[in-house]
């Protein structure tokens, strides 16, 4: 068994960590729900109101039971933060905002590094060569809305690793028998279930790959129970555990609370909510919505589909099952937050809710077009046009086209949903008209790209240098990636790390 060198995966995780930094909109707040997870974090730490200075008021906050406000997400990303915040305290960053920031570049390069690498590796498992591998994981990180999600940094890029360690860990399994595998699965997938619960979506597709992997191999049922079922329960018990500590219930969801909430304040509210959504709109927007489809904000998914339908008695068996196993896992997802208000998750770069999934099939569509010999200029060019499309998502914000679209409905003080079901609000042809103004010197939007910000505070030279400094550093990532894969070019197949 041939092995994926480490220093390729050190390189891989250097690169996605850079990346982030590079991009990471410095003090402007970013369109996330990680100020709200990382107050909760501080709650852990010192005990301190969970949303002080860090999200605006808003009469859906729920109130835990001694009558604090408190965020109503899942703990998951909030233990994340967790060391970071630590560190920020003891470090004597005591205003909030100051802390986020500090807790973002601390963070956030890490998790979004161990993406990159772990795409790689998963890669490398499905039987990809290096070279492949490393193509595969860069433009996922370059050319798919992951690269928005760098910048932003939702709950999705945590789940997202989470779900490639799970995958990676069962197909080890199903070539050594280690039991350490699934006893990896499972607590890469208990803690999927600490970001939200629908990701059980996650545990449940995940935990068939075995099966769908060798389906002859005997003993699963068995090792499963024993090694990764574990894990699993315990992260369920610690959801429930940290729902009953705050709210005294162990049986309602956040969701839920919410909903009653709005109900008891008698906000004008739509019946249901917040799942009041018409499913078949919420079913079909994430594919054919000029605001939301997956495939116009992830064309790799075109590609992908093109190479399975063209090329399918190529395709090597193992990395069908895991494309079949994507696109369940994105039907599967649509259909489950199909009737949510906010089924189009706004101000997000897409689908944000099907975005782990989303990821997760982009990442076989490069390395099938390198194993298939597909001709390198046409790979280029589509990955020339792909880059181009996802660079334009983090010059603004994602809700600024939103916005001037009249996307943004307000229902109540911060929720908004589409309540007419349109189609038609094409975000991307806005955000290219927006970033034309902005060369023609028409626009007034505010930049998140951190090289295009105004540093009117520092002197005209040091504003220079900055700038300067900015511009090497995103031509040192060009030239490593380019490094990476002039070295990965002859290196051999494997999956065991070395």
């Amino acid at each position: 068994m041939r092995g994926v060198p480490r220093r390729h995966l050190l390189r891989l995780f250097a690169i996605g960590a850079l990346l982030t930094l590079l991009v990471l909109p410095a003090g402007t707040p970013p369109v996330s729900d990680a100020p709200a997870r990382l107050g909760v974090a501080h709650w852990l730490l010192t005990g301190t109101a969970p949303f002080e200075g860090l999200v605006p008021p808003d009469p859906l906050v729920l109130r835990d039971r001694h009558g604090v406000k408190t965020p109503w997400y899942g703990l998951g990303q909030s233990l994340v933060l967790l060391p970071a915040d630590a560190l920020a305290t003891a470090a004597g960053i005591s205003e909030p905002r100051h802390r986020f920031i500090a807790a973002q570049y601390l963070t956030f390069p890490i998790v979004n590094g161990l993406i990159v690498a772990a795409a790689a590796l998963l890669l490398a498992t499905l039987g990809f060569g290096m070279f492949a591998a490393s193509a595969g994981a860069l433009s996922l990180a370059f050319c798919s809305t992951l690269l928005w999600h760098f910048q932003n940094n939702q709950e999705n890029t945590l789940q997202f690793l989470l779900v490639l360690v799970g995958l990676t860990s069962a197909l080890r399994w199903t070539e050594t028998g280690r039991a350490r595998w699934l006893a990896v699965m499972g607590v890469s997938l208990g803690f999927d279930l600490l970001i939200r619960l629908p990701n059980a979506i996650d545990v449940l597709l995940v935990s068939l790959v075995p099966l769908l992997a060798m389906p002859r191999r005997k003993g699963y049922i068995r090792d499963y129970c024993r090694y990764a079922a574990p894990g699993i329960a315990a992260g369920i018990a610690a959801d429930r555990a940290y729902h009953y500590a705050r709210f005294g219930e162990w049986t309602t969801n956040y969701m839920q609370m919410s909903g009653d909430l709005a109900r008891r304040l008698d906000l004008p509210v739509p019946p249901g909510f917040p799942f009041s959504n018409d499913f078949w709109i919420g079913l079909t927007g994430p594919f054919v919505s000029l605001q939301a489809s997956v495939f116009l904000f992830d064309p790799l998914l075109v590609v992908l589909a093109a190479v399975l339908v063209m090329r399918r008695r190529s395709i090597p068996r193992l990395s069908a099952r895991v494309a079949s196993l994507a696109a369940a896992g994105i039907v599967l997802t649509a259909a489950g937050y199909a009737r949510y208000f906010n089924w189009p998750a706004m101000s997000s770069w897409g689908d944000r809710f099907l975005a782990a999934w989303v990821w997760m099939a982009c990442l076989l569509a490069v390395p099938l077009l390198i194993e298939l010999r597909v001709r390198a200029r046409i790979i280029v060019s589509i990955a020339a046009v792909l880059l181009a499309l996802q660079l334009s998502s983090i010059v603004f914000p994602a809700w600024l086209e939103q916005a001037q679209l009249g996307m943004l409905k307000t229902v109540v003080p911060g929720a908004v949903y589409v309540p007419d079901g349109r189609f038609d609000h094409f975000v991307i042809g806005q955000r290219l008209r927006n970033i034309a103004g902005e060369m023609s010197g028409v626009s007034d939007a505010a930049p998140m790209l951190p090289v295009m910000m105004p540093l009117q505070s520092f002197p005209g030279w040091v504003a220079l240098l900055l700038r300067a400094g900015w511009c090497l550093a995103a031509a040192g990532l060009v030239w490593m990636a380019i490094r990476l894969l002039r070295e990965t070019r002859e290196e051999p197949k494997g999956v065991a790390i070395r």
